[in-house]
């Protein structure tokens, strides 16, 4: 296990036991996925807050601003204390580590699928719905989008990988024509 991952997984277990004897853990799991998706649509702020040159302070100011009045004050003085203890650098990491402790809580599992193209928004209920009853728990999906793929899906849940894209039987079928000659 890398320092990085170590250093992620307490300050996020930390967070969690607190926020679950406090009783708001959907509270602290709102502001998490809030945070992450604020962080991950930016480029700058993402380089922002991993940059070791621009001071805490800095970036404790920052966040302020785009979050002012918007978390509860449990989840505010978290990513202060994070920040004050210069743990910015994993700061997106420690919050990636707490969002999967939270959905492992509630029996959640993590899974993506990549298809060819965007899919409406019945065909990806049908999907959940079908995926939720074979594996016999919710998840938790993320849909991404891969033309290379060429039709069919890709998914990844747990320790699992069912790679059933057109590209990939395309491949195995030209494997097996090299193999008959």
């Amino acid at each position: 296990m890398s320092i990085e991952l170590r250093v992620s997984s307490r300050y996020a277990r930390a967070l969690f036991d607190d926020a679950q004897k406090k009783g708001i853990l959907d509270v602290i799991e709102s502001d998490v996925k809030s945070v992450l998706e604020v962080i991950k649509s930016n480029r700058e702020l993402y380089g922002l807050l991993k940059s070791p040159v621009i001071s805490m302070h800095t970036k404790g100011t920052i966040l302020d601003k785009i979050f002012k009045n918007q978390l509860h004050p449990d989840t505010t003085s978290f990513l202060k204390m994070i920040l004050g203890k210069r743990r910015g650098i994993v700061l997106s990491d420690i919050l990636e580590v707490l969002y999967r402790m939270i959905q492992e809580d509630k029996g959640i599992v993590p899974a993506s699928i990549t298809v060819a193209t965007q899919l409406s928004d019945t065909y990806l209920d049908k999907i959940k719905a079908i995926l939720a009853s074979k594996i016999g728990s919710k998840m938790d999906l993320t849909i991404k989008i891969d033309p290379s793929i060429l039709g069919g899906y890709i998914l990844q849940y747990s320790d699992k990988l069912l790679d059933a894209s057109v590209a990939t039987q395309l491949l195995n079928v030209r494997k097996q024509l090299n193999n008959a000659n």
